[in-house]
């Protein structure tokens, strides 16, 4: 129970967490999309200052172009990547965190070149705590419905159920709206609807990432690539629509001599962009 709140937890912390980006992987045609970008580079580390937390940073590790793995803080937390292929198959979190770490295992199943589905278990000591399935639905190229359902192990019936409905303008998220369906939260479901504008015409840092990496965060704590990482610029607005009221939050966004955002100021959160060359 304690690992369940754990995570309903962060899932909430998602809402409010400062994400930037689409993340597709692939660069061609972006170009004639944002004029502004000239040179090609891969996001390679976020350096995160908190004024109520000890700064951390976030490794982006690669062979060649092939995104490896992500690792937060003094390995803290750290994310495996396997290949099927040109395609990833599996993706496998380790927290580090806790006593005994905690660990999700995502298998990625595939229709055509867009991720189709995604299944996979959470585990400690040896143990399964867990098991999920991800549906998601696209509406031409772009997720527009995301829905993950968790399960006991050896049960049919979800414990809990967290469903992403997006809108698009152009290729940048409009509005989220995130539902929580779980019995042992007060209210449930509960609904929580973000709204995104005021977009730059420079590239988001988390575009050069890998989509199949972006989707399998959405419904799990994400390191810093939350769901406006289906995004392709930076939005400046954000406003948070739930039960609570309304709360809107800007970000001062800066770019370094080429044109990519080095840092992105919003609140008490300060992210600073590192990137190496394509």
């Amino acid at each position: 129970m304690k690992i369940k709140l754990k995570y309903t937890s962060l899932l909430f912390a998602l809402v409010l967490l400062v994400s930037c980006g689409r993340s597709t992987g692939d660069l061609g045609g972006l170009n004639d999309l944002l004029p502004n970008y000239v040179h090609n580079r891969l996001l390679s580390k976020v350096h995160v200052q908190k004024t109520s937390a000890a700064p951390y940073d976030v490794h982006y590790m690669y062979a060649g172009s092939r995104l490896m793995s992500v690792t937060k803080g003094n390995n803290q937390v750290v994310e495996t990547i396997e290949y099927d292929g040109n395609q990833i198959k599996k993706i496998t979190k380790k927290d580090n965190t806790l006593s005994q770490p905690l660990i999700i295992t995502s298998e990625l199943q595939y229709n055509g070149a867009q991720v189709a589905g995604i299944s996979g278990t959470v585990s400690q000591s040896g143990v399964i705590l867990e098991t999920f399935a991800t549906e998601i639905v696209y509406n031409g190229d772009q997720p527009a419905i995301i829905t993950t359902a968790y399960y006991l192990p050896g049960n049919t019936s979800a414990t809990r159920t967290l469903k992403s409905e997006l809108s698009y303008s152009g290729f940048n998220i409009s509005k989220w709206v995130y539902t929580i369906d779980d019995a042992s939260i007060p209210g449930s479901p509960v609904v929580t609807t973000t709204n995104y504008s005021d977009y730059d015409t420079h590239q988001n840092p988390f575009k050069t990432l890998p989509v199949p990496l972006i989707l399998s965060n959405v419904h799990h704590e994400g390191h810093l690539v939350g769901i406006s990482a289906l995004s392709i610029s930076n939005y400046k607005t954000m406003t948070v629509q739930s039960s609570a009221g309304s709360h809107t939050e800007n970000v001062v966004l800066t770019y370094n001599s080429e044109g990519f955002l080095e840092t992105s100021k919003q609140a008490d959160t300060t992210l600073h962009f590192e990137y190496i060359p394509f």
